[in-house]
């Protein structure tokens, strides 16, 4: 007896002693994300037998791991709407300068300790990316943040450098990040200054350090750092690949900065955003594959976005991300209005939901984005298509016909409010040669074919998509 009570206890240890030693997720869903080896515009979770492409589609607003000042944030009801509007990605912006609570250092007497890490904000933070995980959100940890080193008439109001850790009079390190007396941190985000690079490297490793469990995160090196921060961006995706290559996981790693640098062969980031509008918020470029492309509003045109920019970027191969500026009462930074709900705000988000009802559905691993120099499939050129099975093309025009290049043969159709999600369901005969199409309704339409004869395709079915009482 005593020797099976000796076994036992022996075999419990044993197994505890491997659970603890082995690394776990914190959650099985949603999985570690990869780049799809198949077609690189999307992504997949590593070692999924079934090799489902996932689109990244998703809202974000400023305070999801930080508070401004005395504003305050209902992160649950946050989560609550996200998970209504099926989003599947949300971006966790972290601020550095001290109008933003709690911050990643430690603070004393006023004064920060970089060499030292506030556990306040790294539970804090753990506990939020927890829940998001909870509702199959990915989040993006936002490492560094260029706006916080701006000086004066940088067009934050009042300029947040004075207020940074890194400012001289700020923290008990002896760290100046404004050694030239320029009125701004904008060396911090450069290479210029090796002890800060030092220190930041440390900040990094301890990001990962604390949440290298969580499958669910991808790595942002930076919010609109200045183009001169190019080189110290690119030495941060290395540093973090480096890094976590010794660890249990391996996470993505995103990166935005203008066209020609996101493109560049030393950034090494698997996830880009492009800068400015254009010609990104009217005629989104086709991805084609050497990047994964978000396209977020916020770095594009934040009040200028719509749902017929999130349906251009998705039939373009991009992933349609949206900067929520009008959730809740967040004056931000500068003081200006945002707070405005509008219409168009509910329709945007709306339309990220059919988006991603679509992508789930769609064979996105076998289609590819028209090219704006091709004339084929779609007059359109708004058009995600693998020639003769499947497509998905939008109609940004209102009421005015268009058409698609078709081989011979009987084809399923939807026509989707790229909106509301609502669909019309009919079949369609081509005998090789250009269809006409019109829409049903007079506004923008999206119209999905696929072969009928095709058993890989699944026949036509309504697309829930959650939304009610938004038909027009």
């Amino acid at each position: 007896m005593k020797a099976d009570k000796f076994r036992l206890c022996t075999l419990l240890i044993l197994v505890a002693f491997q659970f603890c030693a082995t690394p776990t997720s914190v959650f099985g869903e949603p999985g570690a994300l990869v780049v799809h080896p198949d077609n690189p515009r999307y992504l997949m979770v590593k070692n999924d037998p079934a090799r489902k492409a996932i689109l990244l589609a998703g809202s974000h607003t400023w305070a999801e791991f930080q508070t401004y000042r005395e504003e305050t944030f209902d992160y649950d009801d946050w989560l609550g709407k996200l998970a209504g509007w099926k989003h599947n990605f949300m971006r966790g912006w972290i601020w550095e300068d001290g109008f933003y609570r709690p911050l990643p250092y430690a603070e004393v007497g006023g004064k920060f300790d970089l060499t030292r890490y506030n556990s306040l904000f790294f539970d804090r933070m753990k506990d939020r990316v927890r829940q998001a995980a909870q509702q199959d959100l990915y989040v993006s940890v936002m490492l560094f943040q260029g706006w916080s080193v701006l000086g004066e008439g940088g067009g934050r109001v009042p300029p947040p450098w004075p207020h940074h850790p890194f400012h001289r009079d700020n923290n008990t390190s002896g760290i100046d990040g404004d050694s030239k007396r320029e009125g701004n941190g904008r060396a911090t985000h450069t290479l210029q200054i090796p002890a800060v690079t030092r220190l930041q490297e440390a900040y990094v490793k301890h990001f990962v350090d604390e949440l290298n469990g969580f499958d669910n995160i991808i790595w942002e090196i930076g919010n609109e750092c200045h183009a001169d921060s190019a080189s110290w961006q690119y030495h941060m995706v290395d540093f973090i690949k480096r890094y976590e290559a010794t660890k249990p996981k391996q996470h993505l790693v995103w990166l935005n900065l203008g066209s020609d640098q996101i493109f560049a062969a030393e950034c090494h980031a698997e996830l880009v955003s492009p800068g400015g509008p254009r010609p990104y918020l009217r005629d989104p470029p086709a991805a084609d594959g050497r990047k994964v492309v978000i396209a977020d509003s916020d770095h594009i045109s934040p009040l200028r976005a719509t749902h017929e920019w999130a349906w251009k970027s998705f039939t373009r191969g991009l992933h349609p991300i949206l900067m929520d500026c009008k959730y809740q009462n967040l004056t931000w930074w500068t003081g200006r209005d945002f707070q405005r709900e509008h219409v168009k705000w509910q329709q945007l988000r709306d339309a990220l939901t059919v988006i991603r009802s679509y992508a789930n559905r769609i064979d996105l691993v076998s289609l590819e984005p028209q090219t704006t120099a091709s004339n084929a499939p779609s007059s359109t050129r708004y058009c995600l298509h693998e020639a003769g099975r499947e497509y998905l093309v939008y109609q940004p025009a209102p009421e005015t016909p268009f058409t698609v290049e078709l081989p011979a043969g009987t084809y399923n159709c939807e026509w989707i409010n790229p909106v509301a999600g609502k669909t019309r369901a009919g079949r369609i005969e081509s005998t090789d040669g250009k269809v006409s199409f019109t829409a049903p309704f007079p506004w923008p339409a999206v119209l999905y074919l696929r072969r009928a004869e095709d058993p890989a395709i699944r026949s036509p079915e309504p697309t829930e998509t959650g939304i009610k009482n938004r038909e027009n």
